[in-house]
């Protein structure tokens, strides 16, 4: 018999030999980062920023990140309490304020998104059906059905008809706001990786991450939320950085690390006065304002620890005819898949490294280089 000392030995050496299940782990290396040199390069340059995230959407890497003591976060809610398990949060005012509207619908119009039960309550189980409290969720990730364009075509026109025969119903919206009573740990996944499509913008977490194991699709909001988080409580981690829209963090416990600084109940959307033609824009502006990242040192990214399906040797072709531009992890194997999330998490698990400022490396070629281009 082996002594349970010899088998922790065993497996700390496995890992590093990076053996797996009889096979051998697929490893990092720098000839394959070399033939990706212009990914890699722009993968950096875009991480945590608005503009190169929306260019080069399909992400490929992990960074691992820290938000800094002190730091203001914005929660849009149907609830007036704080959040028990995984929610979102946003680092602008104008992205939480899209999920914290108040509004009215009718009966006999747009079904109206049910309320989301109050903490304690058990959340929606894995293996039935949509429930209402996700397909609560997953209707406040629709931004586009609840921003004003002043166009006819808002769908919250359909529910306040006035011409509806019953008086309508109020549905009251909150805005809460928190600040970091200590560093978090987080980890950045790079790309438009809040976008909910399937031409890759999620293959990092529902590919590499979850390791395939949903069939729900793409607005699998809550479930992913939930994979996640299990990863993070194994990781010591506090939640995960994305960005679509706006640049989210899934905060996996709000109890933990987050003061309540104000909690407001919002006013009736027709009761603000030129609603139609201002929302918009000014969550566009804000958007806006994050091109370059999210400022103030409020994301700081540990470069030296970047994780990318880039660096091994695995397929990252397109997977729709006549779209050769719309390279995506899910060319790869399930099992190269599992190998670089194996590696991801052996580096999560050492001290973090701010070495070198490799985005700053970045924007200083780019700067040296950018007017000889332009010429």
């Amino acid at each position: 018999m082996v002594p349970k000392a010899s088998l922790g030995v065993l497996g700390v050496l496995a890992l590093a030999l990076g053996v797996a299940n009889g096979h051998e782990r697929i490893q990092p290396g720098h000839e394959y980062a070399k033939e990706r040199a212009h990914m890699v390069f722009n993968a950096i340059h875009s991480a945590g920023r608005e503009w190169g995230s929306a260019l080069y959407h399909n992400g490929f890497g992990f960074f691992p990140a820290t938000v800094p003591e002190g730091t203001m976060f914005y929660h849009g809610s149907r609830q007036n309490v704080t959040p028990t398990g995984p929610e979102w949060l946003a680092f602008d005012i104008e992205h939480a304020e899209n999920f914290a509207r108040s509004f009215k619908y009718r009966p006999g119009g747009r079904r109206p998104v049910a309320p989301i039960p109050p903490p304690g309550k058990k959340k929606p189980d894995e293996d039935k059906g949509q429930t209402g409290e996700e397909e609560d969720r997953q209707e406040l990730r629709r931004r586009s059905e609840y921003i004003k364009t002043g166009n006819g075509n808002d769908p919250l026109d359909k529910v306040a008809d006035p011409k509806g025969d019953d008086d309508p119903v109020v549905m009251r919206g909150y805005f809460h706001t928190y600040q970091t009573n200590r560093d978090l740990k987080v980890l950045l996944i790079d790309g438009m990786s809040a976008g909910k499509t399937d031409m890759g913008t999620l293959d990092s977490q529902d590919l590499v991450l979850r390791e395939n194991n949903t069939d729900r699709g793409s607005m699998d909001e809550w479930h992913r939320a939930r994979d996640l988080c299990k990863l993070a409580s194994e990781w010591g981690f506090d939640g995960f950085v994305r960005i679509e829209i706006g640049i989210e963090i899934i905060k996996c416990d709000f109890a933990d690390s987050l003061d309540l600084v104000s909690m407001m109940r919002t006013e009736l959307m027709d009761r603000i006065m030129g609603k139609a033609g201002l929302a918009t824009f000014q969550f566009v502006r804000a958007v806006g304002e994050r091109y370059d990242g999210v400022g103030a040192n409020r994301l700081r990214i540990d470069f030296s620890s970047m994780v990318s399906g880039l660096f091994f040797p695995i397929n990252i072709s397109s997977t729709v005819v006549g779209r050769p531009d719309l390279k995506r992890l899910g060319s790869a194997t399930l099992e190269e898949l599992k190998d670089v999330k194996a590696y991801l998490t052996n580096v999560l698990r050492q001290p973090r490294r701010f070495i070198v400022d490799w985005q700053g490396v970045a924007d200083l070629v780019i700067a040296r280089y950018i007017a000889l281009f332009h010429r």
